[in-house]
């Protein structure tokens, strides 16, 4: 899932495909990458992760989650959107790379799978460029991570790593003048 569904939680609250609701433990997350990984306990099936590199320009790609404009009315219930992947390869200013997707990305879809034509993980919905008027994703602007970002760093989150952001201030220099120094002062 993404870092900004679960924020700093340690425990959080999963519905499942069949409806049931299980809790789930974070284990790790990367907050540069926005990633993070939950372990639940389930009989369930799980997905199979696929392989980004191998994508297809005009791919088919199908999007889940649970959109928020939804929710309100219809709580708990999963979207399936489809799509194609329109743009392969973008990556912002922190080296992650991006799959763009036609398939319907809406806020409350974070953290879900974009899955290719044979039913494999190739991205992880993350976002997608909203209309400042209404509030609501513009249409073909929406990406997910790509999986292969995040198996790169999934043994790491497994193991438990929290990686935040980079310290960007500045760092304190303390500065001792001898006593002979003396402060110089006035005008121009």
């Amino acid at each position: 899932t993404n870092h900004h569904v679960i924020e700093n939680d340690s425990v959080v609250e999963i519905q499942l495909n069949n409806g049931s609701i299980v809790f789930g433990t974070v284990m790790g997350w990367d907050e540069v990458k926005d990633l993070a990984i939950v372990k639940i306990e389930s009989s369930n099936n799980y997905v199979s992760l696929g392989d980004s590199s191998s994508v297809a320009l005009g791919g088919k790609a199908v999007a889940l989650g649970y959109p928020q404009p939804f929710v309100a009315y219809f709580p708990g219930v999963m979207t399936v959107a489809e799509g194609i992947i329109s743009s392969i390869g973008k990556t912002d200013t922190s080296g992650v790379s991006y799959l763009q997707t036609s398939a319907p990305i809406q806020q409350g879809s974070s953290g879900g799978p974009l899955v290719d034509g044979m039913g494999k993980v190739v991205g992880v919905n993350t976002l997608c460029k909203l209309d400042w008027f209404t509030d609501l994703c513009v249409e073909d602007l929406r990406y997910a991570i790509e999986i292969n970002v995040a198996k790169v760093i999934l043994a790491d989150l497994k193991a438990g790593v929290r990686t935040g952001p980079p310290d960007t201030t500045l760092p304190t220099v303390s500065i001792t003048y001898p006593s002979s120094w003396t402060t110089v002062s006035g005008t121009g």
